[in-house]
């Protein structure tokens, strides 16, 4: 099916239509709704949080750190998330986006608003599909950094918990997206697609 054949398409209805420059509002209105995926997201980010306040409690009682060292170590990390990480993250939404079939897959970035994205210029994906573009990345990065955690000496350890813990946090727009999908799943399969040239975001639902 085309883009050209989905808007016509009777047993699809149009759910939204938004743009890109919009983004930023939308995603932050999905993150403050009720929903499981938000309270999960929620749940993940304070259990990693926990576990760093513990693990640094341990960590300085033994005398194999110091906050010095911690805080140098999560510094690193942090800076490691918004530069190399960043490319990573969409260059893994990418390739989730190649391996459902989109033939050419695109980036952008909004500096004033300080966001990142990938797009599949009027390739129209599944809920499914969707479901594994919008996790791919904090699946491979998370669980990359936590096994390296088996393995690292005790400042990796740290630049490993802080890429989790930040990174995480930077996922917030990728669940946004989810718990939009999950707010509607009742109505029916959803797709979507991006018109590049336009800047919008297609979302149709099938009656």
């Amino acid at each position: 099916m085309t883009t050209d054949q989905l808007h016509k398409d009777p047993s699809f209805q149009l759910l939204l239509m938004l743009q890109h420059d919009d983004l930023l509002p939308f995603l932050q209105d999905q993150l403050t709704g009720k929903s499981k995926t938000i309270r999960y997201y929620l749940i993940f980010n304070v259990l990693i949080l926990a576990s760093m306040i513990l693990i640094g409690y341990q960590d300085i009682q033994a005398g194999v750190i110091g906050w010095s060292g911690i805080l140098k170590s999560f510094g690193f990390g942090t800076l490691l998330v918004f530069t190399i990480l960043i490319v990573a993250h969409e260059a893994i939404h990418g390739i989730a986006y190649k391996i459902a079939g989109a033939p050419k897959v695109s980036f952008g970035v909004s500096w004033r608003k300080f966001y990142f994205y990938a797009v599949a210029d009027k390739f129209i994906v599944s809920d499914k599909s969707f479901l594994i573009i919008a996790l791919a990345p904090f699946l491979v990065i998370s669980a990359g950094a936590i096994s390296g955690l088996f393995f690292a000496d005790v400042s990796e350890k740290w630049i490993l918990l802080s890429i989790l813990f930040i990174h995480t946090g930077a996922c917030a727009g990728d669940f946004a997206m989810l718990a939009f999908y999950e707010k509607h799943r009742h109505l029916g399969k959803i797709l979507t697609f991006d018109d590049v040239d336009k800047k919008i975001s297609y979302f149709y639902v099938k009656d």
